[in-house]
């Protein structure tokens, strides 16, 4: 069944998103039906969710899609850097570069192969995203024309950053090149456990985030709106996240105590 949805979806013509969304809501209805020996892997439903949503876009030109995107935090409470240059990303990031008890989360997004042009320093990551409560700003640094030497730059003063910083992810985000905290955890579908996904993470503290961009060209020469937007969400949802999770852990601990 895994394979015929999957030629169905990711190799033949275009499936516009509402279908796409409904075929996907069967798949995951499926898989939790604990006495269906049928079960999605995390691999394929990320492919299926990306593809479909790429998919229903590849019919509009890049720079003809309108902007949806909206998120108020970023109106007025935290600024968006977007960065372009390597020399202006190693000034800019080491703002970071403080003592303080606040974690940097992270996030990256890649070439994806679709007749894009790939990125100089012959990786796939195009974009790292940085958001610092700190400093309430969230760095979106653009690599994909850095060469090889000048990304090890930027990794270099990554790792600097690390000395007086930790590092919170969604996964383990190894081209950070630095060690990192992994939020993602393990769920139940179905009889196995999965890793979760961030859309999934984020609603369940009540925060909605859309993954439309997903597959969307960031090696583009201008990011639109709406991928900065995207980018830049997907770094601070992080924060939120870890929040509520901190304090789900220690209100779990302070009742264990009093148990006690």
């Amino acid at each position: 069944m895994v394979a015929d949805v999957n030629n169905i979806v990711i190799e033949n013509g275009y499936f516009n998103s509402h279908y796409g969304e409904k075929i996907l809501e069967m798949l995951e209805k499926i898989a939790e039906d604990q006495d269906n020996v049928f079960r999605i892997t995390d691999h394929v439903y990320h492919k299926l969710d990306c593809n479909l949503q790429y998919n229903d876009r590849l019919k509009i030109e890049d720079n003809e899609l309108d902007d949806e995107l909206h998120y108020p935090v970023f109106d007025e409470d935290v600024e968006i850097c977007l960065i372009e240059d390597h020399l202006e990303a190693i000034q800019s990031l080491m703002e970071m570069r403080i003592s303080t008890k606040h974690k940097i989360f992270i996030d990256s997004e890649s070439f994806k192969d679709y007749g894009q042009t790939a990125p100089l320093h012959g990786e796939k990551v195009a974009l790292l995203q940085f958001f610092d409560p700190a400093l309430s700003k969230v760095f979106l640094v653009r690599v994909h024309k850095s060469n090889r030497g000048q990304l090890q730059e930027i990794r270099e003063t990554i790792r600097q950053i690390s000395e007086k910083r930790k590092f919170v992810a969604f996964g383990n985000e190894p081209q950070f090149g630095v060690e990192v905290k992994n939020i993602q955890r393990n769920i139940e579908v179905g009889k196995v456990k999965q890793p979760e996904r961030l859309k999934t993470a984020a609603k369940e503290i009540g925060v909605e985030i859309y993954k439309t961009e997903t597959m969307s060209d960031w090696c583009r020469e201008t990011l639109r709106r709406d991928q900065v937007l995207y980018a830049a969400m997907d770094a601070y949802v992080l924060f939120l996240l870890y929040q509520q999770r901190k304090l789900a852990e220690n209100s779990r601990n302070i009742g264990t105590d009093k148990k006690e």
